[in-house]
């Protein structure tokens, strides 16, 4: 599909301001190291290592392991469901029902709505147990 001048222009000026951001947080668009997801499926519990990650264009550092708690669920769990593992600009991880999309400005997948960074899924049995967590949308 052929783009107009207006959205070439708009694409460019995007592009440039998230170039300046990236220099700024001295990480690349998309760029996260760290953030291992593990499962305790003994005691159903989901970890995340520290990490550092470009966050929309914010430089996001969490020092210390994550243990993912209800508090971090957005929603009740549903059985045999993938929930979605997503870090905010605060540091705070999210579990969320919506799969990532892939921003092809910020070289990542975010939240649709909330613009949260995508780090990974988890998978919820009949029981409404964690047994299933992976890396699927970063790197570790």
């Amino acid at each position: 599909m052929p783009r107009d001048l207006a959205a070439i222009q708009a694409g460019f000026a995007a592009s440039e301001d998230w170039i300046g951001k990236s220099a700024v947080t001295e990480l690349a668009p998309g760029y996260r190291y760290g953030f291992r997801i593990k499962i305790d499926s003994v005691r159903n519990l989901v970890s995340i290592r520290p990490g550092i990650a470009n966050v929309a264009g914010q430089r996001v550092a969490v020092n210390e392991t994550t243990v993912i708690t209800d508090e971090e669920w957005t929603t009740d769990r549903v059985a045999e469901t993938h929930y979605y593992i997503y870090l905010a600009k605060t540091g705070e991880f999210f579990v969320a029902p919506t799969p990532p999309s892939y921003d092809e400005l910020l070289s990542a997948y975010y939240h649709p709505d909330l613009g949260h960074l995508g780090m990974g899924r988890v998978f919820v049995d009949s029981n409404k147990q964690v047994i299933y967590a992976s890396n699927e949308y970063g790197r570790y």
